[in-house]
């Protein structure tokens, strides 16, 4: 059986992009190392060393250009679930203001009634 000489995705040699296969250059390789680090450790590492790529649960390298696209693609798909689940989050807002509404009434309604029959 023949085995491709390709890796598989994610599983880059160390020292290349898990994405586009480029060489990482020093400074990502250390962000990748620190992101490695904390991932067996278990320990938090800097907030702006903290592993953003995850596949099963193991941190990716990823050269700076990767990163920043991945990064601006998460923000958008943020945006967008934001924006399409906003609606439904104001109309549940509205329907509960309008039942207590309701149910004040009532109460007001029914203590009226019962102050006027004593």
């Amino acid at each position: 059986m023949i085995q491709s000489q390709e890796p598989e995705f994610g599983r880059s040699e160390f020292g290349f992009c898990s994405w586009c296969q480029e060489p990482l250059d020093s400074g990502e390789k250390f962000v990748f190392e620190m992101e490695l680090s904390s991932w067996e450790t278990g320990t938090p590492g800097l907030p702006e060393h903290e592993a953003v790529f995850l596949i099963n649960g193991e941190p990716l390298a990823s050269c700076k250009k990767c990163r920043a696209a991945i990064i601006a693609n998460h923000e958008s798909l943020r945006e967008e679930y934001e924006n399409l689940h906003r609606w439904p989050r104001i109309g549940t807002f509205l329907v509960k203001s309008f039942l207590l509404v309701i149910a004040i009434l009532f109460i007001v309604v029914f203590f009226e009634a019962v102050l006027r029959s004593l």
